[in-house]
């Protein structure tokens, strides 16, 4: 975990090799994970830390760092988010919530 030094990120695959993933370190105690993938058109998302947000840069989709949720479209749907567990120094993808809108 200290690999990913505060205001940083790792990118990773999850559940298969094909599924980019940005794993984000906000502050010394949190890590949060998403799709990399925007959920307009699959573009690659990347973390903005100054501005706390996820941004895709092919349609100017903003996601809020946090939860993924949208900020800005022409994305409808919040980011998958990657589902974290701690054991002791060591951080695994677990799970995959989709947090569908409805």
């Amino acid at each position: 975990m200290d690999d990913v030094p505060i205001g940083g990120v790792r990118l990773f695959s999850y559940p298969d090799e094909k599924d980019a993933c940005i794993l984000m370190r906000p502050d010394a105690n949190t890590f949060l994970a998403f799709s990399q993938k925007c959920t307009h058109l699959s573009c690659a998302v990347y973390y903005e830390p100054e501005k706390d947000r996820l941004e895709c840069p092919c349609h100017e989709g903003f996601f809020e760092a946090r939860t993924g949720r949208v900020l800005h479209g022409p994305p409808r749907r919040p980011l998958p988010r990657i589902l974290l567990e701690r054991r002791g120094d060591v951080l695994l993808a677990r799970g995959i919530d989709l947090q569908r809108v409805l």
